[in-house]
């Protein structure tokens, strides 16, 4: 009932779902009684069947999602959240942003830009904006990163920020550290998983240097930029090239 099927196969299987709009060929084709979707794009939602509300628009975009009950997902971009296969509430945008990995599901996740998010599994409530933002998250949870390359090292790392291109750009395990700035934290990368390294740097290149030194605070331009190779712990310095 009220649906509009445009494309050879697109909504084919549908029984007794209603209220969705299906353009491009085989968008939506496995889907049987999903309801208030919108799949636009060459195998858009293809492999659908029960799941609700959600709105994919590119080619393969969203395209092995299955059965989660009013999902609530957008994706915007071919490939973008191609693998996602129970997870809700995620915004893709960008070509195979949030393109994930087989066989798995996450949910609350924001991701804009071409390969933001790119291999996220099962992590959750993260931000990724920019061109390669976050693309090596997979189990990372509550990150904000903003910027191209931002944050572009972290895999399982939880409760960072990082705002500037290729801000905090080194580092895979390390929790709750803030980076703004271009290449601020540029090297940190902590020693060992989940460590709470506790740094602040705002400012170009503050805390470059730093490698796995922790609590330290910097503000300002190349604050606390350091030396090649080397870590510093419990350092405050605010101002230009200040320590």
């Amino acid at each position: 009932t009220g649906n509009i099927m445009i494309g050879d196969l697109a909504g084919t299987a549908i029984t007794t779902g209603k209220h969705s709009v299906m353009i491009g060929d085989r968008a939506g084709a496995q889907t049987t009684t999903a309801t208030t979707n919108t799949f636009m794009g060459y195998f858009a939602g293809y492999t659908n069947k029960s799941g609700s509300s959600n709105t994919f628009i590119g080619a393969h975009s969203g395209y092995s999602f299955q059965n989660a009950e009013n999902a609530r997902n957008t994706y915007l971009g071919a490939y973008s959240g191609y693998y996602n296969k129970l997870g809700n509430s995620n915004v893709y945008l960008g070509y195979q942003a949030g393109y994930g990995s087989s066989g798995t599901s996450n949910s609350n996740n924001t991701g804009v830009g071409r390969d933001a998010l790119k291999v996220v599994t099962t992590g959750g409530s993260n931000v990724a904006v920019g061109y390669r933002a976050g693309d090596g998250i997979n189990t990372g949870t509550e990150n904000v990163l903003v910027g191209q390359d931002a944050g572009g090292a972290l895999t399982i790392a939880r409760y960072n920020v990082a705002v500037g291109m290729q801000a905090l750009a080194t580092d895979d395990v390390g929790d709750r550290s803030v980076a703004i700035g271009y290449r601020a934290l540029y090297s940190q990368n902590s020693d060992s998983n989940n460590e709470d390294t506790l740094n602040i740097a705002i400012g170009f290149q503050s805390g470059y240097y730093n490698v796995t030194g922790k609590q330290n605070t910097y503000v300002g331009s190349a604050a606390g930029f350091g030396a090649s190779g080397n870590s510093h712990n419990n350092n405050v310095g605010i101002g230009f090239k200040a320590l």
